[in-house]
């Protein structure tokens, strides 16, 4: 998420007002997520296509003094075990 990427920047505004994230937030925020899907076991049902399995999970992230729900998206590659992080974006701020 970089304000200055040509695409990305829309979203980057966005985490910034929901959560005051930055791209120097980078790799807090993935500590974040991982810890989110640890602990909540929700995800959609999975969709499997030729690349994986892919899933959706809806978290309350909490950064700071501010909450947002976010929405990840992640995949199960053919081959692998463990998941990656696709994309993610803000459903709505909680506070």
């Amino acid at each position: 998420m970089s304000s200055q990427h040509s695409e990305g920047r829309h979203k980057a505004k966005v985490f910034l007002s929901a959560l005051g994230i930055t791209s120097a937030d980078a790799s807090k925020l993935r500590e974040v997520f991982i810890a989110a899907a640890e602990v909540d076991n929700n995800f959609s049902m999975p969709n499997t296509d030729a690349y994986g399995c892919r899933y959706a999970l809806d978290s309350l992230i909490s950064f700071g003094n501010r909450e947002a729900i976010i929405r990840s998206a992640w995949i199960i590659k053919v081959g692998e075990d463990y998941p990656r992080l696709v994309s993610c974006y803000v459903l709505r701020g909680a506070t």
